[in-house]
């Protein structure tokens, strides 16, 4: 083992739909997304996901998703969205 260890970034629309949670649930949220890093197998909690989404891994949080982009070679794990579970797939481009 090389001793290199996962790191967990914010993508800026995931810190604009942060910023309209709760304390609480932000605060449960950053603390498994930080635990899911930790453990060095950012897999082993979340789920793939397919269709438009496909290659991204979401997370479940209680009745929280995030949307995530796990990037083996640079070992970092992109928080690219956060929701509630009925609005965090749609596309609000």
């Amino acid at each position: 083992m090389s001793g290199e260890a996962w790191h967990l970034e914010y993508a800026v629309s995931f810190d604009d739909e942060a910023a309209r949670l709760d304390r609480a649930a932000l605060k449960r949220i950053h603390a498994y997304l930080q635990a899911t890093v930790a453990s060095g197998q950012p897999r082993s909690r979340g789920q793939g996901l397919s269709g438009p989404l496909a290659g991204y891994w979401r997370y479940r949080i209680g009745d929280f998703r995030v949307i995530a982009d796990i990037q083996d070679k640079r070992l970092v794990v992109i928080a690219i969205r956060v929701g509630h579970l009925s609005g965090v797939y749609k596309d609000e481009s």
